[in-house]
């Protein structure tokens, strides 16, 4: 049984890092199936969205948001206080920075912003360049190269580019933290939402 379900696991999220204790695929969050006290498999949770619905139309990868991460692993119940998200379009906010700012977004008139004749606007610029500052992204070259190359070449890129070398879960891109085996920097961290350089 426990090789047959590993088996599942492997063929439905391809890439199932059970060793560790989690399977992290692109902002997918598992959960575990238990038997014998052994972690055999995993489920969705989140299983209506796919990986391409947690890139927000800002060119954010929920994936790497700390409120998103923090929501997949619960971290509250370890002791840390910190927002849960689902992602801006899976809970339908479409665009947490930028939704109420901009029509297009609030009418669903654009997917992306790129799409916008005005791209990138200055509310975009603004937060990218906080983005760029603090947080080791662009949300501007993001969506220049989702619109270069495509949606799925970009997830590709992002999984990459945040994986945790010791886990093979996603780091945070608010903190360079993985909340999946490091959580115990997160408990101890003061500022929640600063790359250790910063502090």
């Amino acid at each position: 049984m426990h090789k047959k379900l590993l088996k599942q696991c492997a063929l439905k999220y391809g890439n199932c890092a059970l060793k560790y204790g989690n399977c992290s695929l692109g902002g997918k969050t598992h959960l575990y199936e238990q038997a014998g006290g052994i972690s055999l498999g995993c489920s969705m949770f989140d299983a209506q969205f796919d990986d391409t619905e947690l890139i927000a139309p800002c060119g954010m990868n929920c994936s790497v948001c700390s409120s998103y991460l923090a929501r997949k692993y619960d971290i509250k119940r370890k002791g840390v206080r910190m927002p849960y998200c689902a992602g801006c379009r899976p809970r339908d906010k479409k665009c947490a920075f930028l939704k109420k700012r901009c029509d297009l977004l609030l009418h669903q008139s654009v997917r992306f912003c790129y799409e916008c004749s005005s791209f990138p606007c200055r509310n975009l610029e603004r937060i990218d360049a906080r983005y760029q500052k603090h947080y080791r992204t662009s949300l501007i070259e993001n969506l220049t190269f989702i619109e270069q190359h495509s949606l799925a070449a970009f997830v590709e890129r992002e999984n990459a580019k945040w994986q945790c070398m010791q886990c093979g879960a996603a780091l945070c891109c608010h903190n360079g933290i993985c909340f999946n085996c490091s959580i115990d920097r997160l408990q101890t961290k003061k500022k929640l939402y600063r790359w250790e350089d910063e502090q």
